[in-house]
């Protein structure tokens, strides 16, 4: 049996081979849970706001809540954190049409 080095030949050529490289490790699952996240989905905006899921897709489409569109034509929505905050503070609060 051939030894496992970095390089092989190939059988019809005779010629060094290189190995394949190694596949990339994974994040630890701790890692991957400790990033902290700084956009919101509609859902989860729907959750903080207190409303319903489909006003919150209106306001979005509408361009009331701060959004950063992740589909071409407007499709999925992302919401930072931050700009819901001040949203919120700001213009979400004093909104009596809401």
């Amino acid at each position: 049996m051939a030894e496992n080095n970095t390089k092989t030949q190939d059988a019809a050529t005779a010629k060094p081979v290189a190995a394949m490289p190694e596949a990339p490790q994974r994040l630890p699952r701790k890692k991957i849970r400790s990033i902290k996240r700084v956009t919101l989905t509609p859902r989860e905006v729907a959750e903080v706001t207190g409303y319903g899921l489909g006003r919150v897709y209106k306001l979005l489409r509408l361009g009331v809540i701060p959004h950063l569109p992740i589909e071409p034509g407007g499709k999925g929505f992302l919401v930072p954190q931050n700009a819901l905050a001040e949203w919120m503070d700001t213009c979400g609060r004093q909104a009596k049409w809401m």
